[in-house]
């Protein structure tokens, strides 16, 4: 579920900017109790964070699972 795929400076930092955003957000609504919204926010910046390293090094997820196997498989 992981292929190669021309590294991108730009995607990776789209996740960046997105893994930013998701994280800011989580903090938000942590700080009105919202506590499941903000960890369904964390774990998107952690997504995104994760992905952009992938971009970065040329390779394309099809699975969030798979971004856990990475540094093990490739």
């Amino acid at each position: 579920m992981l292929r190669r795929v021309r590294p991108s400076a730009e995607k990776a930092n789209e996740s960046l900017s997105l893994a930013s955003s998701y994280l800011a957000e989580a903090r938000q609504v942590a700080g009105v109790g919202a506590n499941r919204m903000s960890l369904t926010g964390a774990y998107m910046a952690w997504f995104h964070a994760a992905r952009a390293v992938l971009f970065r090094d040329g390779i394309r997820e099809k699975s969030h699972y798979c971004i856990e196997l990475y540094p093990e498989h490739m």
